[in-house]
């Protein structure tokens, strides 16, 4: 057949495609003898087993056929330049993959190509919104015993007892005084003098620690100028969604054939949240030696042998706040854990576990809080952090309070640590009570340790980190460049229709 342009194995010579007619029976033997899917522009074997992926503009050119082997195809001549297909690298380029197969590495880069066509970062988290997945919940607070490595190994964070050597340098003595007396109001009026219709554990201590902070943010407010710009919120929904591999001899519910990795799901309401307008500093450089080795358990075994269960959710997250609000980087969260999930702690799990319950709550929350603030900042699980994200959190039944701070190091928890070798780093503090006991009216013991760890909390200023906070997002876009301050922001909204207000809410539809 003159000029019959054809397609053949770069090693062997074996036609693979011919572009034109072909007898009918010929094409019939030659379709049973090689894998069909040549057809579509995949990748195809040929009889000397080399893999040999089919690009559809090369049919137009004119290559070499065995005439040996295809006598009805007229032999092209070949020119003194070869012209071969172009080599498709083994992995995608750009990001490290570590050993991971590169079939899976090539669909993760699809997927990262379809959420880049789209600019805002709402109509991102809609597009990776839309699939309903086998979830594995996480609890903000789970009495499970043993769990605390699981919630280590799901979040790939290190621990270190005590706090970072940054609040070394924050001084609160000065304030100590004024902020003493009044925390001893609080705790008088909440306790002793008001009487509540809702009268249980979690109500008190919410309105406790309500107190406390705007009583802190009264005295030292005017003297920090982060504190006197930064938005204070109460019941904030944070949630947020995340993969972890290693699951590939185990199997569990939701992993599948070609992946390893088990998808999960956190879903909590922070009692309180104070936002600011720039992030706070690192608490170790990104390429520190703990940042890059620190040590966590490895915790592969099937999730239901420590009672998580999954369950068919959407991928859902929310930071507590408006995309292009200008306070979108954590001060501090404070939560309040329940009466009930302490009455079960006490009832059922030795003291000794106590402090790995508070300790596990700590990490999950630190964890989720930080990437769903990530996440409205353009970064995704296919969008790796190009700096480190540090928060600041507080948990207390009313009486104790534990200290923690985390900073998020990797969202890609998907890859090996061959591939992202950070960890995410968490500080922590054992719970410690903020008062002994209420006595003839009077506040016993006032623990002035716990009050300077707080005051340091506020009093932390934020950091200029000299570098592009949204390096994902299109530049003088909307979303790049929030409004200068809390009042235009204000403005901003109030004079917007009701109609546009409601579009830029993200719902969670799975509820």
């Amino acid at each position: 057949m003159p000029g019959c342009p054809a397609l053949s194995c770069i090693y062997c010579g074996t036609v693979l495609m011919a572009a034109r007619k072909i007898d009918p029976e010929k094409l019939r033997r030659w379709r049973t003898r090689f894998y069909p899917k040549i057809f579509t522009g995949e990748k195809v074997k040929t009889p000397c087993t080399q893999w040999v992926r089919i690009d559809p503009k090369i049919l137009e050119k004119k290559v070499t056929a065995d005439p040996r082997k295809w006598p009805g195809i007229e032999v092209m001549p070949q020119g003194d330049i070869a012209e071969y297909p172009p080599i498709k690298p083994r992995y995608p380029p750009g990001q490290n993959w570590g050993n991971m197969d590169e079939e899976i590495a090539w669909t993760w880069d699809s997927w990262k190509e379809a959420v880049d066509e789209w600019e805002a970062v709402t109509d991102r988290i809609a597009i990776m919104s839309q699939l309903e997945k086998v979830t594995y919940p996480v609890r903000p607070i789970d009495t499970t015993a043993c769990l605390l490595p699981y919630q280590q190994y799901i979040t790939k964070t290190h621990t270190i007892k005590g706090l970072p050597k940054i609040y070394e340098t924050v001084d609160v003595d000065n304030h100590l005084g004024d902020v003493k007396s009044i925390v001893e109001d609080v705790i008088l009026q909440e306790y002793e003098y008001l009487e509540r219709q809702e009268h249980h554990n979690k109500k008190q201590a919410h309105y406790v620690l309500g107190q406390i902070l705007y009583s802190i943010l009264g005295c030292i407010g005017a003297r920090y100028q982060h504190l006197g710009r930064c938005q204070l919120d109460e019941n904030v929904r944070v949630e947020a969604f995340w993969r972890r591999t290693g699951y590939g001899e185990s199997k569990p519910r939701g992993t599948s054939k070609w992946a390893d990795d088990i998808k999960l799901q956190f879903k909590n309401n922070m009692n309180y949240q104070l936002r600011i307008e720039k992030p706070l500093p690192e608490f170790l450089p990104h390429n520190d030696g703990v940042c890059l080795s620190g040590e966590y358990p490895v915790f592969t075994y099937r999730p239901a042998t420590v009672g998580q269960f999954s369950r068919n959710m959407k991928p859902v997250w929310l930071s507590g706040h408006h995309v292009g609000d200008p306070c979108e980087f954590g001060l501090l969260s404070l939560m309040v854990i329940p009466s009930n999930t302490l009455f079960h702690m006490k009832m059922n799990r030795s003291e000794k576990y106590w402090n790995d319950i508070w300790l596990g709550a700590s990490i999950v929350n630190g964890f989720s809080s930080l990437t769903s603030q990530a996440y409205y900042q353009g970064f995704s699980l296919m969008h790796e952090l190009t700096y480190p994200w540090t928060g600041q959190f507080v948990l207390t039944d009313g009486q104790k309070m534990s200290f923690s701070c985390y900073q998020l190091n990797t969202m890609q928890t998907w890859k090996s640590d061959n591939a992202i070798p950070h960890r995410n780093i968490c500080w922590y503090t054992e719970p410690q009570k903020l008062y002994e006991t209420i006595e003839n009216g009077k506040v016993q013991g006032l623990n002035e340790d716990c009050l300077k760890q707080m005051l340091k909390f506020f009093s932390l200023k934020p950091s200029d980190r000299g570098v592009d906070l949204r390096p994902y997002l299109v530049k003088d876009s909307d979303e790049t460049v929030p409004p200068a301050t809390v009042h235009e922001f204000i403005e901003d909204i109030r004079n917007k229709p009701v109609e546009t207000i409601d579009d830029t809410i993200i719902y969670d539809e799975s509820r």
